[in-house]
């Protein structure tokens, strides 16, 4: 019985081994709306001025399939009227009483979106658990940046990631908005301890072979 478990192993190892490195080696697109209509923004900037939103934020849920490396974020700006102080953005657990809870990363990419779609990755690893949300947030941290992501009406296409809600905030307090932004998340499903076992285990089935 062994000697039978054993060659079974040896031929399904190096396959799962393949299979595994090729799913965990490309990023997918795991929500995607910059192919909606524009129908509204979301506007946020610097202190002082008419409108008092510093800040622009949205929750993102994670599924319960499996966790993420989240790889990167598109958005879609409207550069009407824009001015372009650097603003930041930043990703956080969700809070409770507060979309905002503890940071987990913030982001390099165009911090002064001077293109209609800007690209942003995170500046450390962040793996997120699945079944979770993450919030998203803009700010611009000095007086006179004006920015509007663009918002759609539309409903998003089929997708195991969803968005939840949006909200613009002063500082201080957060107000729910409405639309979903049109933007684009990539990222890379985890395998689980088991498959990362058998990853592992294909892995030396293949260099051993390849020894022999």
């Amino acid at each position: 019985m062994r000697p039978i478990l054993s060659t079974f192993i040896r031929n399904i190892a190096p396959v799962a081994a393949v299979s595994l490195i090729s799913a965990s080696a490309n990023a997918a697109i795991v929500f995607d709306t910059l192919s909606n209509t524009p129908s509204s923004v979301f506007f946020f900037k610097g202190a002082g001025g008419i409108l008092p939103y510093q800040e622009f934020g949205l929750v993102m849920h994670v599924p319960a399939t499996s966790d993420y490396q989240l790889d990167s974020l598109q958005f879609s700006f409207d550069l009407a009227l824009q001015t372009t102080t650097p603003f930041e953005l930043a990703a956080f657990s969700l809070g409770t009483g507060t979309p905002q809870g503890s940071l987990l990363t913030t982001f390099s990419g165009n911090l002064n979106a001077s293109s209609v779609v800007g690209s942003y990755t995170p500046n450390t690893a962040l793996t997120l658990p699945a079944g979770t949300d993450v919030f998203f947030r803009f700010k611009v941290n000095s007086a006179g940046g004006s920015y509007r992501v663009q918002s759609t009406v539309d409903i998003p296409g089929p997708s195991d990631w969803s968005f939840t809600q949006s909200y613009l905030g002063n500082g201080t307090t957060w107000t729910t908005t409405f639309n979903t932004p049109i933007m684009q998340v990539n990222a890379t499903p985890v395998p689980e301890p088991g498959s990362a076992a058998l990853l592992a285990a294909g892995t030396f089935m293949l260099v051993r072979r390849r020894r022999a």
